[in-house]
């Protein structure tokens, strides 16, 4: 009788590896849902455009962090519009990402983790351009 070998590489999963564009969503759905204390936590942080790796979530980052600063609702109608009068609403990849930020998971007790990992993976790409790939294709079929 033949046994299996328990760590044929066609029966192991791959390693999970923390994608970045999880970590924006979270980052985004945090800010979307307990709007005031995570933007003072990604100010603290020194959190910018150019930490997202996703061109799309950049967009969002801008729209939602200036409407948390001018006190300005953040709800699908009128991120839509704003984005949309902006003339960026494709841009931010449309009404489908709105809904992963304003539907999405957010876990205070990790935003500090998930603003150390969103600054390292910005790191990654400024300082050696090459080593680090986006993962961009991997937000949405």
């Amino acid at each position: 009788m033949k046994v299996k070998n328990p760590r044929n590489r066609k029966n192991t999963p791959a390693p999970t590896i923390e994608q970045p564009v999880d970590i924006e969503i979270s980052v985004l759905a945090n800010l979307c849902q307990i709007p005031e204390p995570t933007l003072q936590k990604c100010r603290a942080a020194g959190v910018e455009r150019d930490w997202f790796s996703d061109p799309a979530y950049a967009v969002l980052w801008e729209l939602f962090s200036d409407r948390v600063e001018h006190g300005l609702p953040l709800d699908i109608v009128s991120l839509t519009q704003a984005l949309n009068s902006a003339g960026k609403l494709k841009a931010a990849g449309g009404p489908p990402a709105l809904f992963e930020c304003l539907l999405g998971t957010a876990d205070p007790a990790m935003l500090p983790r998930h603003l150390d990992i969103l600054r390292d993976n910005y790191h990654k790409r400024t300082t050696r351009p090459g080593a680090f790939q986006s993962s961009v294709w991997l937000r949405r079929p």
